[in-house]
Formats: structure tokens, C-alpha cells, sequence
């Protein structure tokens, strides 16, 4: 095995070291980030770097092909196991162990302690092992030639950067939707598993090609009607036992909150606000509801289904939208857009609302403060802290910035507020509610450090008290304020049943207001 290992590292020492030059590029421009906003040349490096790892990936294993019959290192006395271990061995070396020692000098530039770090960079490793360097190796053994593998492997790899880029993120409002790229990475680097076996020790090219392509089909697949319906149906069969939650009318009928208000007449929709009450009632636990799956069902057998917006899907005026609002009070309402002329079809008579959605509960943990333009560190979350207002815009008098940064992933369910003792004010936001616009590749996956952050929007003089106004904060309010951060995560899911029967919508038909 160290022969042949020793063997392709003189040949490759070259093209070794121009590996090197990108990684040693991305760790520079991540030691001295601060924002989770990357900038162009590192989102840029995010995608040359695992394609030069690709690349080296093929020289090694071309070193001793495995998709023809005719090369003199088959009559060699090469075991496959020693065939493979060196293999392994080299990616493991220069490619693998650089990656690792880059993320160190990442983690402890940024004031992380190296050892209590080696758990999270040693998972960040097998993941990339299991999603780049694994697939690149089970690629690289079915190709006859190096074109043949550069066409495939940008092909894929471009595409799989351009679907995770265009995919959309998730509203800290709504919970985390993690399976939907966890699956189909799971059965690339499953199926990229068993290809390397098969080619190493049988060298079955034709079975091992038939089982690659099926995996990546299979992921396209998978990605693509795993709809967030479907993994909160997911998220809740994997969840600790739960009884099936349903929805009642209060009586009485609570007023409108002001987020189902109508601000001006809307000819294309009406817009209605039905109070709910979940029974059994959660008690004190703190939950999220997720967008509802509901049909209407009229005295005549008119259905009307609504559509739950996703990533690659745009809604149009004619489409019927369902969502739960939870008002300062507590109580929530179920808002429906309903497009007029399929509302005409309803008026005067009976309907049934009939679906079904999920109830995400939330556990809290320590709430950690610090001083407006301080830091602190929020245990069982990581590091967090504020950067003073330095934008002065005509019409933007500032922002107060809000990022929190670990080496474990960061939940967007975590609540950021800002309080001042004196006047009793707050606002609250959550981390990754808002962010600056980016162009180019934006996705730094490649980083050991997690980063979330939020803004609070400084106003000067009377515009944060004018009607609607609400969410600015007023400069003269930073004066000995505060932030709390508390950091929030899953604890368990369940099916949240809708019927209500015999309604009549035009009584929950909210007017527009003058």
C-alpha cells in the first residue's frame, strides 16, 4: 500500500500543491469574515476548490484504471483491498488532513478553543468525504479517460451548485427543512459507496455505471418532490410519539389582527381571517405551525385546493393561499387569499375546510445579553455579538447588526431582542430574518464556521413612531440598551387535523380598510 501511495505522490506532487493555492485562498478570505454575506472570490472558491479536489481525485485513480481491460498493472500482484487503502490513503493526506488544518486556522482565528472544536471539524470531514471526495472517486473508477470524467463531474457538481443556490431559504418563521438536501446526499454518497466496492473488487463498469446513474436520477428525484408538506409528514413520523392535534372556532369571535388587515381594495382576491384554537391545547410549550395543506369543499361539491409556495414555485393572483398568523394575544387565525371567481362559487352557501398541517414544538434554551455593540458567549449556540450603526443613508439612518457565529450549525429559530431598560421598549427579531442582496455564488459550505445573523432598523426623529412604523427602532434608543439572544431548536413534531364544517366565508370576509 505505501508504495503505491508513495508512487502517486511523486507523480502528482504538482498538482498536489496547485490544490493548495485555492484552499490556502478560502481560508485567508474566511479567517477575516465577519458577515455571513460572503464575498464574490470566496463564493467563487467554494466552487473551484472541490472541483480541483475532483480533479486530483481523477489523476490518482486513472493512475490505475479501472474501467479498461488492457492496462499491465492488472498482471501486477496488486491486491484490491491495498489497491484501494492507498487510494484512500492519498485523498486522505493531501486533500482531507490540508482541509482540516485550514479549518483549525479558521476556528482559532475566530477565538474558538481548537479541542473542544475537533468533534465538529472531524464531521465536517466526513461530510465531505461523503459528498465530494467519495462521489469523485466512485466517478473517477467508471470513466475510461479524464475528459470523461471533467464532463461528467462538472456537469454534476455545476448542477447540484445551481439547484442548492436556487432553492430558496427557509423563513425563520417556519421550521428548518434539513431533509430535503440531506436525503438525496444520502443516497449519492450511499450509492458512490457501493459503486468504489464494486469497481475495486469486481470491476463491474457496466453494473457500476447503471448503479451511479439510478443514484443520481434518484437524488433529482428525490429533491425535487420532497415538498414541504412532504418532509413535515417526514419530520413528524420521525418524531417521539405524539397525539394527532385538531382545530375548533373560540367563541367568542376575537378582532382581526392587524397582519390580516386588507390595506386597499384587492379586485382579484378576498382575503379572509378565521380564528383557531388548537385542541388539546400544547399548555406553556412554545410551537410553530406550518404552512396548511387545506381544500374547500362546497354544498354542491365544489373543491378548492390552496397551493403552499416552494422553492422553483411562483404563485399567481388565482391561487389559493393558506397561512396561520399567532397575533400579540396569542390567539391564532387562519388566513386564506381566495381569488374572486372561485369565491363567487362559494357565496350563499355551506363549505367544509378540510387539510392538515404540522406542529413544530421549539425547546429554549439559556438567554445570554450583552450591551448594544458587544459580544457574548450564548452557551449551547456559540458566539454572538453587535456592530455599531455606520450607514447614514437619507432614508436609512443606520442598522444594528446582530451575528452570532459557531462551529455547530445555528437554528434560524433562535429569538434575537433588543430592549431598552429605561424606556421598557423592544423588538424582536430572529437570526437569518434578513439579509443583504447577493449576486454570484453566495453559499460558503466549505466554511468550519456557522453564521447567522439579523438586522434591527435605526431611525431618526418622528418616523419610528409614525403609524406602521412599528419595527424601527429610534436612534435615542440605543442608549443603554440591551440584546438578548436565545437560542431555540426542535424538540418533536405533530399532524395538526383540519375540519370545520358548515361555514359560510363571506362571515370571515375581512374589508378593506379606508
Amino acid at each position: 500500500m505505501l508504495h503505491i501511495f508513495l508512487k502517486d505522490a511523486r507523480r502528482l506532487w504538482w498538482v498536489i500543491l496547485a490544490t493548495w493555492v485555492p484552499l490556502t485562498a478560502l481560508a485567508w478570505l474566511d479567517r477575516w469574515r465577519t458577515d455571513w454575506l460572503i464575498s464574490a472570490p470566496e463564493g467563487w472558491l467554494n466552487l473551484l476548490v472541490p472541483l480541483a479536489w475532483a480533479c486530483l481525485i481523477a489523476m490518482v485513480v486513472q493512475e490505475e484504471p479501472l474501467a479498461d481491460k488492457e492496462h499491465f498493472w492488472i498482471t501486477w500482484p496488486y491486491r484490491w483491498p491495498v489497491l484501494l487503502g492507498s487510494k484512500v490513503l492519498f485523498v486522505t493526506a493531501f486533500i482531507h488532513v490540508p482541509a482540516l488544518v485550514a479549518d483549525a486556522v479558521v476556528v482559532t482565528a475566530h477565538g474558538f478553543p481548537l479541542w473542544g472544536s475537533m468533534p465538529a471539524l472531524l464531521g465536517k470531514q466526513a461530510v465531505q468525504a461523503a459528498v465530494v471526495t467519495g462521489p469523485a472517486v466512485a466517478l473517477a473508477a467508471v470513466c475510461h479517460r479524464i475528459p470523461h470524467f471533467l464532463v461528467a463531474a462538472i456537469l454534476l457538481f455545476g448542477g447540484a451548485a445551481y439547484v442548492a443556490a436556487f432553492s430558496g431559504p427557509v423563513p425563520p418563521w417556519f421550521a428548518p427543512d434539513a431533509l430535503r438536501r440531506e436525503l438525496p446526499a444520502f443516497v449519492v454518497a450511499s450509492a458512490a459507496g457501493v459503486v468504489i466496492l464494486m469497481q475495486y473488487s469486481r470491476r463491474c463498469t457496466t453494473s457500476s455505471r447503471v448503479v451511479g446513474g439510478v443514484s443520481v436520477v434518484t437524488a433529482a428525484a428525490l429533491f425535487g418532490s420532497l415538498t414541504p408538506s412532504l418532509t413535515a409528514r417526514l419530520r413528524v413520523a420521525l418524531s417521539p410519539g405524539q397525539g394527532e392535534l385538531s382545530l375548533r372556532l373560540p367563541v367568542p369571535r376575537p378582532e382581526v389582527p392587524r397582519a390580516l388587515r386588507v390595506g386597499r381594495f384587492q379586485a382579484e382576491f378576498d382575503s379572509l381571517a378565521l380564528p383557531v384554537t388548537i385542541s388539546p391545547a400544547p399548555g406553556g410549550a412554545e410551537y410553530l405551525i406550518d404552512r396548511p395543506q387545506i381544500e374547500i369543499v362546497g354544498s354542491n361539491g365544489q373543491r378548492l385546493r390552496s397551493v403552499i409556495p416552494a422553492p422553483g414555485l411562483h404563485t399567481g393572483p388565482y391561487d389559493m393561499l393558506a397561512y396561520f398568523v399567532l397575533n400579540q394575544q396569542g390567539q391564532h387565525w387562519l388566513g386564506l387569499r381566495i381569488p374572486r371567481r372561485a369565491m363567487d362559487q362559494f357565496r350563499g352557501s355551506q363549505v367544509a375546510i378540510l387539510g392538515r398541517s404540522t406542529v413544530t414544538f421549539v425547546e429554549r434554551g439559556e438567554t445570554a445579553w450583552m450591551p448594544a455593540g458587544g459580544s457574548v458567549a450564548v452557551p449551547r449556540l456559540g458566539r454572538c455579538r453587535t456592530e455599531e450603526p455606520v450607514d447614514q443613508l437619507p432614508y436609512r439612518d443606520g442598522m444594528l447588526k446582530v451575528v452570532c457565529e459557531s462551529v455547530a450549525p445555528i437554528s434560524s429559530l433562535t429569538e434575537v431582542r433588543l430592549w431598552n431598560p429605561a424606556s421598557g421598549q423592544s423588538w424582536r427579531h430572529h437570526l437569518g430574518d434578513s439579509a443583504a442582496a447577493a449576486y454570484g455564488p453566495r453559499e460558503a459550505w466549505l466554511s468550519p464556521l456557522h453564521r447567522l445573523q439579523t438586522y434591527f432598523q435605526l431611525a431618526a426623529g418622528s418616523r419610528a413612531t409614525m403609524p406602521g412604523n412599528r419595527w424601527l427602532v429610534p436612534l435615542e434608543e440605543l442608549n443603554g440598551a440591551r440584546v438578548a439572544i436565545t437560542p431555540g431548536w426542535i424538540t418533536r413534531s405533530a399532524t395538526l387535523t383540519i375540519e370545520l364544517q358548515a361555514l359560510d366565508l363571506q362571515a370571515f370576509v375581512v374589508a378593506a380598510e379606508k
